[in-house]
């Protein structure tokens, strides 16, 4: 039986988080914690695990409709997966209310700023070719790699935070923003792995049944995808971060 709740849950998440533009760690954790009830550590790093099978299905259906900005991927993923990796070998040492507490305040900053953007942002045309000022990507590499150390230490891949940095720092078109994260996402994952499968905080068996059903939902979600408006995606992800955010702070 929870076997196939895991299957079915995967399933559904990687719907949501393919059509949103995020790894799927802002499920992942609250459920392996309070359903599956493994200690915070391991939902760190069995997060990241699963979200690796997530994060390249999304990529492989992105890429085929031509919504990844690779230019704006490598620049602010290197940055980002140093971050990841230095963060996952400290998980260790931090104590579990300061992990969940630090994951709920991102979050939080981050629903604020999308549900800003929607009421005050404006049609963007959804093209890989928009120009972004060097100083915008500066400015974006400094802050992804704040974002790789928040990813490496609550296991949510930081396409969380990824999406709404190129949407609002960076100006990209929402959808774009939402496959390019998905190619980000996948390294800055592995690059948490590795530090969490030194520290033996991964339950293999839970990560990969989660990102296995992760994976097929992510095929669903790309091509609703298609069919969602770039504000709707934005209004959707900022609840979704509020709702997640306050149920890890009031447990």
């Amino acid at each position: 039986m929870s076997e196939l709740l895991i299957v079915i849950v995967g399933m559904i998440i990687g719907t949501i988080a393919s059509l949103v533009g995020i790894g799927g760690g802002v499920f992942f954790v609250p459920i392996l914690y309070f359903i599956f009830h493994l200690e915070i550590h391991e939902c760190v790093g069995t997060s990241l695990f699963a979200i690796l099978f997530l994060s390249s299905s999304a990529f492989l259906q992105y890429s085929k409709q031509k919504k990844v900005n690779y230019k704006i991927a490598l620049l602010l993923e290197v940055p980002t997966a140093t971050g990841a990796y230095l963060a996952s070998l400290a998980t260790a040492n931090l104590p579990a209310f300061l992990i969940r507490a630090l994951y709920a305040l991102v979050l939080y900053v981050i629903a604020l700023s999308l549900l800003r953007s929607v009421k005050q942002g404006k049609s963007v045309e959804e093209t890989v070719e928009t120009a972004v000022p060097t100083r915008r990507i500066l400015f974006g590499m400094l802050i992804s790699f704040l974002v790789g150390l928040i990813a490496g230490t609550t296991g949510i891949s930081g396409g969380v935070v990824k999406t709404p940095i190129m949407i609002i720092v960076l100006g990209l078109p929402t959808k774009i923003a939402v496959g390019t994260s998905s190619l980000m996402v996948f390294f800055t994952s592995l690059a948490g792995v590795l530090g969490h499968m030194q520290a033996g905080q991964i339950r293999y068996s839970y990560g990969f049944l989660l990102g296995m059903s992760a994976a097929i939902g992510a095929q669903v979600g790309t091509r609703l995808s298609r069919r969602t408006k770039g504000k709707t995606i934005r209004l959707i992800l900022a609840i979704i971060l509020i709702i997640v955010a306050s149920n890890m702070l009031l447990n």
